[in-house]
């Protein structure tokens, strides 16, 4: 787990400041983000990453599921391969570590701002609910049984 603890350190103090303040709220230091991945690897349910070029090029978070089948979802993809699918196969693993998991629903929180993951959750077919000043985005998991096309 050290080796994963320190790779997702090197991608998230690789992102740059605009994507630091989308993910966290605020333009995170360094320190902060090795702060998060230390809490990040010790409390999500599920985290997977894509690798090109021998480095982490995008990560997917996914917490605890509450009651209600509703689990949170947090994506981070670095600047030079947004808008090339990375989040898509993310989101794709996610989906799928939630099937099986049991979970109903990915919900990511949004800033207002955030066009790029707006879009993306629009994509998704995300159910969009606007909450103070983050939008709140249910993203439907689909279980096999709603896969199942009559023959």
């Amino acid at each position: 787990m050290a080796e994963h603890e320190s790779q997702l350190v090197e991608f998230l103090c690789g992102l740059d400041r605009s994507a630091r303040v989308n993910r966290f709220r605020h333009s995170a230091s360094d320190a902060r983000m090795e702060a998060y991945a230390k809490g990040a690897i010790a409390s999500a349910a599920f985290i997977a990453g894509v690798r090109a070029q021998g480095r982490i090029i995008g990560v997917v978070e996914v917490f605890e599921p509450s009651r209600d089948g509703v689990a949170e979802a947090a994506f981070a993809v670095a600047a030079d391969w947004r808008r090339q699918g990375v989040g898509s196969d993310l989101l794709v693993a996610a989906r799928r570590w939630a099937e099986q998991s049991g979970i109903r629903t990915l919900r990511m929180f949004i800033s207002r701002n955030n066009w790029p993951m707006r879009q993306f959750a629009h994509k998704a077919g995300a159910r969009l609910d606007l909450d103070l000043d983050e939008i709140l985005a249910d993203i439907a998991v689909p279980t096999a049984a709603s896969l199942d096309i009559a023959a």
